[in-house]
């Protein structure tokens, strides 16, 4: 028999939307202001239904339409949307038309194989009303191993400029932190740059003075963090997800100590 328990919100601070045997979402109220919930839809409706039901703890929406993986493919969402601009467009527009002005409705996207047809749905995307678009410069079938196309960015920056919108856009794929995202930026002209595997290994890599050797300065008290995280909510799950930006940390930090020490001695 599993028990689960939490302290109450007015202890911790901590807001969980629970499904039937677990937190499908938590937060917290600090986070608010800097934070934008993703969406995987295929259904306008059922998007908006989701967004209703956290309004209140976030600051916009963001349409997942980049997702490569099979579960999010095989029903329409993530990047089978690139595909179906129809529905793609009448989930932000619904969006749009259901939050509150306050409340920003952004979108993710991956390149298209043609240039042209990229750019013709990032017209469609604009004009459906949105605040940003980030342009995951990878196509559909490209993985991480694969090196982003961020040449071709740069027309489609212009191309958003030239509409007249004001929107950002912003790029992701192959940035890896605060200096590497000022070569991007020159490249590709975009706004801003989003970074997702940088910030595994390092989470400071935001940062203008990112920290150094995070396996020793920043590892032991996350997992300190950890560890209080389970004695609040004795959740084995959301322990595993908490522990795996260690993980990564511990394990890039060893492949480049393995590295290292093969090349010195050759």
């Amino acid at each position: 028999m599993y028990l689960h328990w939490t302290f109450p919100p007015a202890i911790t601070g901590v807001i969980s939307y629970n499904g039937v045997t677990r937190a499908i979402f938590t937060t917290h109220p600090v986070e608010k202001p800097y934070l934008v919930y993703q969406i995987g839809s295929a259904d306008p409706d059922l998007a908006v239904q989701a967004a209703k039901t956290v309004v209140q703890d976030v600051s916009g929406f963001d349409l997942n339409c980049g997702c490569p993986k099979s579960f999010s493919t095989h029903a329409g969402m993530g990047a089978a949307l690139l595909t179906n601009p129809d529905l793609l467009c009448s989930i932000l527009t619904a969006l749009r038309k259901e939050m509150p002005p306050h409340i920003t409705v952004t979108a993710k996207i991956r390149l298209l194989p043609s240039q042209e047809d990229t750019l013709k749905l990032v017209e469609r995307i604009v004009n459906t009303g949105i605040t940003a678009l980030t342009v995951h410069c990878r196509t559909r079938n490209m993985r991480d191993k694969d090196k982003a196309l961020i040449e071709r960015l740069r027309e489609i920056v212009e191309f958003v400029q030239g509409m007249g919108s004001d929107i950002a856009v912003v790029e992701n794929g192959d940035c890896t932190g605060w200096e590497d995202a000022k070569r991007v930026r020159a490249a590709t002209g975009a706004h801003s740059v989003m970074i997702a595997r940088g910030a595994e290994s390092n989470p400071s890599c935001f940062s203008s003075e990112p920290l150094k050797d995070v396996e020793i300065t920043l590892s032991p008290a996350y997992l300190r963090l950890v560890c209080i995280f389970f004695f609040l909510h004795r959740s084995w799950q959301g322990l595993i997800r908490c522990c795996r930006p260690s993980i990564s940390i511990t394990t890039g930090a060893l492949q480049s100590s393995a590295s290292f020490s093969s090349k010195a001695l050759e």
